[in-house]
């Protein structure tokens, strides 16, 4: 009789993943598993991770799973770690937070402070416990280049602008910043969007100063396959879409920016 695959209800036959969740799940209860099912767990993960940018993106962003394998990183020995190190290089190389970067540096710094205390243990220990720490910032250094990898046309990054008030949740350009360069002439934006079905507006940039004046770059689904983009303008407490305050601006009852 064959063995049920754990993974088989989040990846589907042709290889995508299709409930992130579920692999979440399942690696933070891996070490219940039998080790020849763990490791056979951690192969399938690492080719779905390798095959696909949305296999890594869906884990590495709204499944927080670097975290989750940085905190179970001291728990795991010998074949094991191993593969848990190399899916979080390609889970890091595609997505790493300052959550993921604090979460590094303090296991790194627990493992100074167990070299510390192994220099009382003899050679062997303090060795054993340089060795993590010199593990872990070899695991940094290959998470920071690993972008540079990516082929040449492809995005090496990916965020998830979700949703929030009027969908200001994408990314928020310092003001001062933007009128240094606005002072040269202009500035350019450029981003590679994927759409998913969100109920609401999605934010792609704003821009806003402190007197709550400035804009907002907005994608509003309207169909399966198609969005419109609205420019929302901010003028002090006036706000409304580009076209709308553009009638305004004439009369003088809004400012474009």
């Amino acid at each position: 009789m064959a063995s049920h695959d754990p993974l088989d209800g989040a990846i589907n036959p042709g290889g995508r993943i299709i409930a992130q969740d579920a692999c979440k799940r399942l690696f933070l209860r891996l070490h219940e598993l039998p080790e020849q099912q763990l490791l056979s767990v951690l192969e399938r993960l690492d080719t779905a991770f390798r095959a696909s940018a949305h296999n890594r993106h869906v884990c590495a962003g709204p499944a927080g799973m670097v975290h989750d394998m940085l905190q179970a990183l001291p728990r795991y020995k010998g074949a094991t770690r191993e593969k848990v190190l190399e899916l979080l290089r390609l889970l890091g190389a595609h997505r790493f937070s300052m959550q993921n970067m604090r979460s590094l540096l303090a296991e790194l710094q627990s493992s100074a402070a167990s070299a510390g205390h192994a220099e009382t243990g003899g050679e062997t220990a303090r060795q054993a416990a340089g060795a993590v720490a010199l593990e872990l910032l070899e695991l940094l250094c290959e998470i920071v280049a690993g972008g540079a990898a990516e082929p040449p046309g492809k995005p090496r990054a990916f965020w998830d602008m979700g949703i929030g008030v009027l969908g200001a949740t994408g990314f928020e350009l310092p003001a001062d910043h933007i009128v240094a360069l606005a002072s040269r002439g202009a500035f350019t934006f450029c981003c590679w969007v994927k759409v998913e079905p969100p109920p609401g507006p999605t934010s792609l940039f704003s821009v806003v100063d402190g007197g709550v004046a400035g804009l907002q770059l907005q994608l509003h689904r309207v169909g399966a396959n198609s969005v419109r983009a609205e420019l929302v303008v901010f003028d002090g407490d006036a706000r409304g879409h580009a076209a709308k305050m553009a009638e305004q601006a004439s009369s003088g009852a809004a400012k474009i920016f």
